[in-house]
């Protein structure tokens, strides 16, 4: 199972206790591929420097533990601009490099994709409902 974790995901489970921390840790186990985009990384990297320096040395372990797949820029960004119906055009990667990771899931907080439910056969769900879905 390939699935997507957007910026909030893991700046979420790395700062805050709660469902985004549980996934992560369940997700080392079980036989599932994360997967996030250039974009998403280079965002979390700016927000933990930033806000959370304390937790910047665990976000490096855990992008190695985590073996996060990591779909470069160039792959996606031809097709940004094909994702008109997201309300916040800062997410059209999201989508487009989900799509070109071939992901089933992506798992977000954010409500301008939540409210789509799913697109090109990509669920969009927050990870309550992805850990229910999955049975983890």
């Amino acid at each position: 199972m390939r699935i997507f974790i957007d910026a909030n995901i893991l700046i979420s489970g790395i700062v805050f206790e709660g469902n985004e921390r549980e996934f992560l840790k369940k997700s080392i186990s079980k036989e599932i591929q994360l997967v996030s985009s250039e974009d998403a990384i280079n965002e979390v990297s700016k927000i933990i420097e930033m806000k959370f320096p304390e937790f910047i040395n665990l976000y490096y372990e855990l992008l190695t533990i985590l073996d996060i797949e990591i779909i470069s820029r160039k792959k996606y960004k031809n097709r940004i601009k094909d994702y008109t119906m997201i309300r916040d055009k800062n997410d059209r990667h999201i989508l487009a490099s989900a799509a070109e990771g071939k992901c089933g899931y992506i798992a977000t907080g954010d409500k301008d994709l939540l409210v789509l439910i799913e697109y090109e056969n990509i669920k969009i769900v927050n990870v309550r409902s992805l850990m229910k879905s999955l049975n983890i």
